[in-house]
């Protein structure tokens, strides 16, 4: 495989992991011709590293999330920690 067809593989699985739009991701990564065909195509191709990317982009936002809602549960606020307690429950 051409180098080149790799970065634009690469490319889709970054831009159609935080879209979800594989046509808009095909056309953005460099495939002009058939785009919604190739995006179709390469979603199926490239399953296991876009969810290997999504899972990363998760565990990088897990972290400052985890920090906010320790935040909320120190506000001052009585309401404010009361639905944090509950939001923290029903995850």
């Amino acid at each position: 495989m051409k180098s080149a067809d790799k970065e634009k593989e690469i490319k889709f699985v970054e831009l159609f992991a935080t879209t979800g739009n594989a046509t808009e991701s095909a056309k953005k990564s460099g495939y002009e011709k058939n785009p919604s065909q190739m995006g179709y195509y390469l979603k199926g191709k490239l399953k296991g590293q876009i969810n290997e990317y999504r899972a990363d982009i998760l565990f990088d936002l897990s972290g400052s999330a985890i920090t906010k809602l320790q935040d909320l549960l120190n506000s001052e606020s009585d309401t404010v920690r009361l639905n944090t307690c509950k939001h923290i429950l029903d995850l």
